[in-house]
This record gives C-alpha cells, structure tokens and sequence, in this order.
C-alpha cells in the first residue's frame, strides 16, 4: 500500500459527518445513530486533527503574558545560522529511509490492522549566508509569551511568502510538558507532525508542528510549525494559532455521551487566537507550462495550478506524484515522488522508493502547496517538472 490515508478513508466507516458534530451549538436531543458513532469518530479525528471552530456562546481569553518585538537583527549573526539548520536544514535531523508503519486501531468495537508505506526523506545542510540572502531580511524575530493554562507558549519567530508561513515556537512547563508527547514525536515529524495529546486540556492545531528532538526536553519543547495558507488560514489578513482551553481533557471532551454534560463542556472551553505577525513576505516567482499553467516558487514553498497544462480533471494531491527542481549548475532538488495508479484518469507513474523532501503538503480548490524542508535557491532554478510537464521561468 504505497497512498497514506486519508481523512475521508478514515472516517468512511461512519455515517456521520464531522460537519454535524461541529456545528453543535445549542442543547438537542442526540440520536441513537449519534451515540453510537461520536466517540469512535471525534476520538480518532480529533487525534489528528483538533477542531479550530469556534462554537457559539464560548467564553474568549486574553491570556497574553508579554508582548514584545525586537529591534531588527541580522537573524545568521544572532543565531550563528543554527536558526536556518533546523528549520530548513539538517540539523537535528537524519535521512529517513522507506519504510513501512503498522498499526492497530478500533473501528466501532472491531480491530483494524493498517499499514502504510512511508516514503523516503532527505535533509540537506544549509549554508547560512544564502540563507541569509534567501530569507534573512523577512523574519520576525519575535518574543510573545502566552498562559495556556500552565503552559507556557513564546513565538519565537515567524516568516512567510504568502503561500506558507513557518511559525518557530516554544513550550515550557515546569514538571513537563503534556501538550505534546516526546515519546511520539520521532513519528509524528515524519509523518503528519504532532498533534496535542489527548489526556491533556489544550487543544491548537497550525500545519504541521515538527519537534527539535536535539533540543527539546520534558519541561522545554522546541517546535517548528509549517502550515500553508489557504482558505482557513486567510480569513484575517493575519494568520492565527487558534486555542482551545478545555474544562477536561480532550479524551473525555470526544468520549462524552450525555448530552447535557457535553453541552455543558461546550459553554465552559476558553477560546483564544493568537496572532502571528510577520514582517514584509518573501517574494514568489512565476513558472509557466507550455499551456499557461503556474507555479509559484520562493525560497520556503511553492504552489502548483493543477488546472491547467497537466491533465487533470480531478484535483486531489494524490496525483501529483513527481516535482522536481533543476538547477543551472545540473543539481536538482527531488521535491516529492510516488506510486500513482489511476487507469480511468490514464495516471501511472511507479518509482522503487517513494520520495516526501518537504515538510507539509496540502491541497485548495485546485492549488497544490507544498512547505520545502530545505531553501529552494529560486535565482538559479533552470526548470520545474510536475508529473511530466515542464516550467519555465515566466
């Protein structure tokens, strides 16, 4: 099996929607259809992917301890250019090999066994004065510290070409930190990032959270956040981490079947949204197919149009399986390939090892984003190729 799952096959065993959970609001009668599917559904969604809607009536927090920007600094010379290593580089990391993840999971009181074929993942050292040049002058450096129940969040610092934001942040609470899971976390930064634990109250969720397992400890966490910028992250002009602070803990917030009591934990959860500011973005450049079509580079990400000059009347990231990025002097960056096999859609495309050099993907309407996991040198890109079409600069 060489496709990870996806949301969709992973609630395709329950006929409820997560729409219809979500927009609860007011006290109702629940039904038996309901009874039966919210814990195992909210329980294994809500593992992945925490809810950031807020519900009607909910009390808002200013729990902001500090707020303080500091004066611009020349970020390499400040950080030695270790900053630029573990955000973008090899630095606390090591080269991934395919391989294949198995796991037991319950579906409705029955056992599931599922594997999945993880692709191969390679870092590359960065040379902290082109990444100076690339990105130097458009981070933030930032210091913002906020109460999250005990915890203590501080952006640290932020950057973002419209496209992708990358969020450098840290936890800390004396005693430990429970709203991520060190233990987990080795898989978790490979495959979907990490996710806050279920026995605990916090809930946020911002792209995919890669945690410095050379840096972190119990007490102290070192994230980096990728998230690319699409419909939910661009209602504000600024982008926000959205926090839920629970009056239990997630587990027992999922698990509850009385809907009064369920109701109750509704009125009782603290909302906050914590504001990401940035300084001027990282400028995009334009790649263009032979029939129009686009794609947006900059030094962090890029976005394909998958309407036009590929063939593809169905946008799904699933089928896009090959981009590449040629240089002028011959070296390539190998962004992401895998197995693709559609005979309706005339797709194939089979590779020995299946490559994911990025840290986050994500598709809107029919954009195609992708958050790099080195800085992509945009001045000396010769070419791009998606699937089987080439770009050029425009």
């Amino acid at each position: 099996m060489s496709r990870n799952i996806t949301e969709n096959e992973m609630l395709e065993d329950f006929e409820i929607s997560l729409e219809e959970f979500d927009e609860i609001d007011d006290y109702h009668e629940f039904s038996k259809e309901y009874k039966k599917n919210k814990k195992e559904l909210l329980k294994n969604y809500r593992k992945k992917h925490l809810t950031t809607k807020k519900y009607t009536g909910v009390k808002v927090a200013a729990a902001i301890m500090s707020f303080v920007i500091a004066a611009p600094i020349a970020v390499n010379a400040a950080t030695g250019g270790d900053l630029f290593d573990r955000i973008w580089g090899s630095k606390g990391k090591e080269d991934i090999e395919s391989h294949t993840y198995e796991w037991d999971e319950d579906r409705g009181g029955e056992t599931k066994h599922f594997e999945v074929e993880m692709p191969a993942i390679d870092y590359e050292d960065t040379d902290p004065e082109k990444a100076e040049k690339l990105v130097g002058d458009n981070i933030l450096e930032i210091n913002e510290e906020y109460d999250l129940d005990g915890t203590k969040m501080t952006i640290l610092s932020t950057v973002s070409d419209g496209n992708c934001m990358v969020v450098e942040y840290t936890l800390e609470r004396e005693g430990g930190v429970k709203i991520y899971n060190l233990d987990h976390a080795g898989h978790s930064n490979e495959a979907k990032g990490n996710s806050p634990e279920l026995d605990q109250n916090v809930s946020f969720n911002f792209g995919k959270v890669y945690i410095d397992l050379d840096k972190s400890t119990e007490e102290k966490m070192y994230c980096y956040s990728y998230a690319v910028l699409g419909s939910e992250y661009q209602v504000n002009e600024t982008p926000t981490i959205h926090v839920q602070i629970l009056p239990c803990t997630i587990e027992e917030y999922a698990t509850t079947n009385d809907p009064e009591e369920f109701n109750k934990i509704l009125d009782q959860i603290v909302e906050m949204d914590i504001p990401l500011n940035t300084k001027e973005k990282i400028e995009m450049k334009e790649y263009v197919n032979a029939d129009g079509g686009v794609v947006k580079v900059s030094p962090i990400s890029m976005s394909i149009d998958e309407s036009v000059g590929l063939g593809l009347d169905f946008y799904d990231p699933y089928y896009i399986y090959y981009v590449n990025i040629k240089y002028k002097d011959g070296t390539e960056y190998l962004v992401r390939e895998s197995n693709c096999d559609n005979k309706e859609l005339g797709i194939s495309h089979s590779c020995d090892v299946e490559h994911a050099n990025y840290q986050y993907v994500c598709g809107f309407d029919n954009e195609f984003k992708i958050a790099f996991n080195r800085l992509c040198d945009v001045d000396n890109i010769e070419s791009i190729t998606v699937n089987e079409t080439t770009y050029t600069l425009r």
